[in-house]
């Protein structure tokens, strides 16, 4: 009779115990759900779980192995002892060496008792420190949250009497430390997204003022060239007039021939100069374009004769190829059209030696397409991608070997934007290149048509 008493009182000790421990990790679960602090929730797991396992110190430590610190993070101690507090104590880990290296070897937890010392603890001489100068009785160390580099340690201490963890509460250990350690790696993550998206806000915003300032840098620079070509453009149109004046007149040969140098020359210089005009002006959106009904084969027509000369005189032939379906009749801006195909075969030419440079013209149902195929000294892949910009030339030296301002391409780029269309090239070093633009096709309204 008595025996059956003894154990339903050890029964009811273990429900109770049970119960307490549930309390507890639903306490822990609850704090995990409501903070997202890593410092609280470690310090709330070290209440909680000392308090539940009525020991009487509980601590927690931040183990860096490749660094071979041991980190104090929080502590709690039972009422008798004091109340929850933070703690700073940092320890060289050859302390504790063999206890830690036990638990990074097995991934287990460790216990030691005042009369049964843990041989870890007997090898590297700790227990003196933990059972006799600390007069801890019993401990455990559980580990939880393993990394690359080391692993969160969970230390409770019974400093009144010798105590054997039981199973349940292992279990207890397990359960709320893996909960624990899902929470800090999701708030390991968060905050990484956090430093992510902070970096990104960051770098968009430097962006847009980069941005900003080259914007500005480059209507300064297009406001410049628009005034200095304006002032440049009198006294060289009066250079260009005394000098037409010259010729006019009774000269001896050889004076005629150093005035028509004069002359020529200022010629050279005005069509740069003019140039430079048109493209800031198309770089301020002051060009306007023209509504009218064209013929693109007339067109290409057109430029080929005006620069076949040129292509005759470096032995190089200059085909043309308009392709079945493209409309004869268009609406656009035919000199705008011009002006691009002319500037790409000009360049084709200038940048070939010997064989030939074609031109094809094709049009689908939406775009009209022009090709400027040429057999030249093509382009190094590294500098395609700015060819298009202002003042850019594959060969920039003081001893280039192609003469130009290094505004073609790039005035082309902005007369087939303003046009609605596309613009690029493909190109292979010392075997040719291929340059396109493609604009909206556009048929001319019926009204048009008598035009």
């Amino acid at each position: 009779m008595q025996q059956t008493a003894v154990d339903s009182a050890v029964r009811i000790a273990d429900l109770e115990s049970q119960l307490t421990l549930a309390r507890g990790f639903k306490q822990i679960a609850r704090e995990i759900l409501e903070t997202g602090d890593r410092d609280y929730l470690l310090q709330r797991l070290a209440l909680i779980m000392g308090e539940n396992l009525s020991c009487n110190r509980a601590l927690i430590y931040d183990i860096q192995m490749d660094a071979r610190w041991v980190v104090g993070l929080c502590e709690w101690l039972s009422e008798a002892n004091g109340s929850v507090m933070p703690t700073r104590d940092t320890y060289a880990l050859d302390i504790f060496e063999r206890g830690i290296r036990h638990i990074w070897d097995s991934r287990g937890h460790l216990e030691s008792h005042c009369n049964t010392v843990h041989p870890s603890f007997m090898m590297d001489g700790s227990a003196q420190l933990l059972h006799g100068k600390m007069q801890i009785q019993s401990l455990l160390w559980y580990p939880f949250a393993f990394r690359e580099d080391g692993f969160y340690l969970l230390v409770f201490n019974q400093t009144d009497r010798r105590r054997d963890w039981r199973p349940a509460e292992l279990d207890f250990c397990e359960s709320a430390t893996y909960q624990v350690a899902l929470a800090l790696q999701k708030m390991k993550l968060i905050e990484k997204q956090r430093s992510t998206e902070a970096f990104l806000r960051s770098e968009k915003v430097r962006a847009f003022e980069l941005a900003k300032l080259a914007d500005t840098a480059n209507r300064a620079k297009t406001q410049f060239l628009a005034n200095t070509t304006h002032e440049l453009l009198t006294p060289l149109n009066g250079i260009i007039g005394m000098a037409q004046v010259l010729m006019d007149a009774p000269l001896e040969h050889e004076q005629y021939s150093d005035v028509k140098v004069i002359f020529e020359c200022g010629h050279k210089l005005l069509a740069r100069i003019r140039t430079l005009l048109e493209f800031t002006e198309l770089e301020r959106g002051e060009r306007e374009l023209q509504g009218l009904v064209y013929d693109p084969a007339g067109l290409l027509s057109q430029v080929k004769s005006s620069v076949i000369s040129e292509a005759q005189e470096k032995g190089l032939r200059l085909t043309t190829e308009v392709e079945p379906g493209v409309p004869s009749r268009l609406w656009g801006d035919p000199e705008a059209v011009s002006q691009t195909l002319t500037i790409l075969v000009d360049n084709a030419i200038k940048f070939t030696h010997k064989g030939q440079v074609k031109v094809t013209l094709s049009a689908n149902d939406q775009t009209l397409r022009i090709l400027v195929e040429d057999t030249g000294v093509g382009i190094p892949l590294e500098k395609q991608a700015c060819l298009f910009e202002r003042f850019s030339q594959v060969d920039c030296g003081e001893t280039r070997a192609y003469p130009g301002l290094g505004m073609g391409l790039a005035m082309a780029r902005l007369l087939v934007q303003h046009m609605g269309g596309e613009i690029g090239l493909s190109s292979d070093e010392d075997r040719g290149s291929t340059f396109w633009f493609q604009i909206p096709l556009q048929a001319p309204a019926p009204s048009a048509e008598g035009l």
